[in-house]
């Protein structure tokens, strides 16, 4: 058994219909992010059948058997009345963009039910254009540390504009903004955590649909996060750069972990 997995997933959405970016752009970048984290793993509808011979393990499954895929005509008839304060993000111009993040969560589920693991580290399939490289031993080695420390996931935060001083907290990210706050570009999680991480998202989907709201990954897991007492290792994103949680842990040795995300946890609140 691996230790700790990395895992990533690409689906064609017909993004480009809807603003321009092409899916064979996330194509090159894919082939890029495989060479950053050689033997990674890879869901896909199909469309990526030719990356066999790169070094990676792909896994081809249909994006409407997936469990989030039932929600998808309550949110198209949701977005159809919810008036966002961010109209023009691609969030509300189809379901399918937040569906297929939120699917990360449900995938590493997947990936469970095809190989055992500790942990598993999840990049966004673009990745590649905020990485160059990483030390995968090192990365391994402090994802390692991470489960002594009886940490249970790890998130990236961006401080920036975020913070408010008057009451000493983070800002929530109010439904509708798409503010990002937390990043979803890579995050990590032990195994202990991602039923409950699954648990906690259907639960608030219900609560948006009865609110009649709606938004993406970045604005739920800042809300859940808030919500919910649990171990996380907070990683600052760096100099507007996303991608933070694998940067950090696949560049430095990192032997002991600062105080900061005990801070950022009691902010957060």
């Amino acid at each position: 058994m691996q230790s700790n997995l990395v895992y990533t997933g690409l689906f064609d959405i017909g993004r480009e219909q809807i603003d321009g970016r092409k899916f064979e752009e996330y194509q090159k970048w894919l082939v890029k992010t495989i060479s950053i984290f050689p033997g990674i793993y890879v869901f896909h509808d199909g469309n990526l059948d030719d990356l066999s011979r790169l070094n990676c393990n792909l896994i081809k499954i249909k994006f409407s058997d997936l469990k989030i895929f039932s929600k998808y005509h309550l949110v198209a008839n949701l977005l159809k009345t919810f008036m966002p304060e961010s109209p023009s993000d691609i969030t509300f111009k189809t379901p399918l963009y937040s569906l297929v993040q939120y699917s990360k969560f449900e995938l590493a589920n997947q990936l469970r039910a095809i190989t055992k693991f500790d942990s598993v580290l999840w990049v966004d399939a673009g990745i590649s254009r905020f990485i160059n490289s990483i030390d995968n031993n090192l990365l391994d080695s402090n994802l390692n540390k991470l489960i002594s420390k009886g940490k249970v996931a790890a998130f990236e935060i961006d401080l920036r504009r975020n913070l408010d001083f008057k009451n000493m907290s983070i800002k929530n990210a109010k439904v509708g903004t798409c503010r990002r706050v937390i990043s979803g570009t890579s995050f990590w999680m032990h195994d202990s955590i991602i039923d409950k991480m699954n648990y906690l998202i259907y639960a608030k989907f219900e609560e948006w649909f009865e609110l009649g709201v709606w938004d993406n990954e970045q604005v739920l897991i800042r809300i859940l996060l808030g919500e919910n007492d649990l171990n996380v290792e907070y990683v600052l994103q760096n100099k507007n750069m996303t991608g933070s949680v694998a940067r950090k842990f696949g560049s430095s040795n990192v032997s002991t972990f600062d105080i900061s995300s005990k801070i950022i946890a009691f902010m957060l609140k």
